[in-house]
């Protein structure tokens, strides 16, 4: 697998602990001047990552983040600046190099694709922290996914001046300080040949590859007791053509990290950004198909109980049951294999063996057809539709769309006088009626409130 290569760094302090401010302390990211942005990018509590093009084959990510100044001294209270107040500057100030230009559209297409009210300025000691467990991680923990490392960083200067804000002492608002961060620097890397994770873009087999590595991943990092900031802008991916999906990890700040007794609040947002992660991915392996079904995690994230050792235990637990759902789902057989061997460089041969027989067992067991039910659907207005008499059960043996189509027509002789194949198929999808184009689409389990709708041809017999 190809790692992002680390070839160039620029770190630029003077002795007072002031940034450089001389022009050309970002000359290391001159191969990436001429990339095309194209107006993509997410953003965590403290960076932020836009995309470009640099030719047709190439993909780059630029993270960037604000360096808190060494000189404003806020003890160990977080600050913050407000991320309008900073867009609304940069869009603003003028460029007159390939840096600056470079640099601003990456920090303002970050901004944009954020909706953030405040954003966190980030310790220098933190920063550096990221460095060594980017590298601890790379030598000393298997992990599934890739450790991305920047292929080019440096350390912008800015010349503006943004008000700081902290947050108060009498409850979860903000409030301004008096003085302002006057000069700061913006950390700014390039990650190469890598683009941002869209969950809802992923075909079946990369989203199974994801799963199956993101849970395992996190269990292992848990173990090490390192609580990634686990959201999913904080896994890229790389896909060479006609090769299977690499994922990678990237950032790794964070004061969490290494820490052998965590406080309650790191454990419940760690919990909280893998739920929803896995829910959402869950979600898009059903739409892709019904019959896959994904366990949720079972972890109470408000029990004043939680600690680091009960959670190893529960993401222990619920590894194994996600890997035994995947490998014994008795789906494409390609599929499973797939994702068996993205897990080999992490497994013991021993754990490779029963996930072997996991995925024979799959292969083999019989897949029950699904429950069916259809209602007829009506369209008095031409717009929206409206449901005709009572739903009722497909009992006739049916996988796809087309086959729903013969059993319509085959239950409801009296009300479906035309060819079957000119009825359509209609399922729900967050609450609205959308027409199901590919006839060989898998049906899924449904019931009573849940159904399939179907609409006759227009004039023909029982239309509403």
């Amino acid at each position: 697998m190809l790692r992002p290569e680390l070839v160039a760094i620029a770190l630029a302090f003077c002795v007072s602990g002031r940034p450089d401010c001389s022009p050309g302390t970002c000359q290391t990211l001159r191969p990436y001047f001429k990339c095309e942005f194209d107006g993509r990018g997410t953003a965590g509590g403290g960076n932020t990552i836009a995309t470009a093009k640099c030719n047709p084959a190439t993909d780059i990510v630029v993270r960037t983040s604000f360096q808190l100044p060494s000189h404003v001294d806020n003890g160990s209270q977080p600050l913050f600046f407000n991320r309008m107040e900073a867009f609304t500057i940069l869009k603003d100030l003028p460029f007159y190099s390939g840096e600056e230009r470079f640099v601003f559209q990456a920090l303002a297409y970050g901004f944009a694709n954020d909706n953030r009210y405040l954003r966190r300025w980030i310790a220098k000691e933190e920063i550096l922290q990221e460095h060594t467990w980017r590298e601890h991680l790379f030598w000393k923990t298997r992990l599934v996914f890739e450790v991305a490392s920047p292929a080019a960083e440096c350390q912008f200067c800015m010349h503006v001046s943004l008000p700081l804000y902290q947050l108060s002492q009498d409850g979860p608002d903000h409030q301004k300080l008096e003085h302002k961060a006057d000069e700061f620097i913006v950390q700014v890397s390039v990650m190469q040949r890598v683009v941002a994770v869209e969950l809802s873009a992923l075909p079946l087999q990369d989203l199974l590859q994801f799963l199956i590595g993101y849970v395992q991943d996190l269990t292992a990092l848990a173990h090490a007791r390192i609580w990634h900031d686990c959201h999913i802008g904080n896994v890229l991916m790389q896909q060479p053509e006609g090769q299977d999906v690499t994922f990678y990890w990237h950032d790794f700040a964070g004061s969490s990290f290494g820490n052998s007794k965590p406080r309650a609040e790191v454990l419940q947002e760690f919990i909280r950004k893998m739920s929803e992660t896995i829910k959402f991915t869950a979600g898009r392996l059903h739409a892709h198909d019904p019959t896959l079904s994904i366990p949720s995690l079972s972890v109470d994230i408000f029990s004043p109980g939680i600690t680091a050792e009960i959670l190893q235990r529960h993401l222990r637990e619920f590894n194994l049951d996600v890997q035994r759902h995947v490998l014994g789902w008795s789906g494409d057989l390609r599929l499973r294999q797939a994702v068996l061997r993205s897990l080999g460089k992490v497994l013991s041969p021993r754990r490779y063996e029963e996930l072997q027989l996991e995925l024979m067992k799959g292969s083999a067991a019989p897949q029950p057809p699904p429950a069916v039910w259809v209602c007829q659907l009506g369209s008095p207005d031409g717009k929206d539709f409206e449901i005709v008499g009572n739903a009722f059960k497909i009992t006739a043996s049916v996988s796809n769309v087309d086959d729903l189509k013969e059993a319509i027509k085959q239950k409801k002789p009296n009300t479906v006088s035309c060819d079957a194949d000119e009825l359509d198929i209609y399922s729900r999808q967050d609450g609205r009626w959308v027409k199901e184009a590919k006839m060989s689409a898998s049906l899924r389990d449904t019931d009573e409130a849940d159904c399939y709708g179907f609409m006759l041809p227009a004039g023909a017999a029982g239309a509403a």
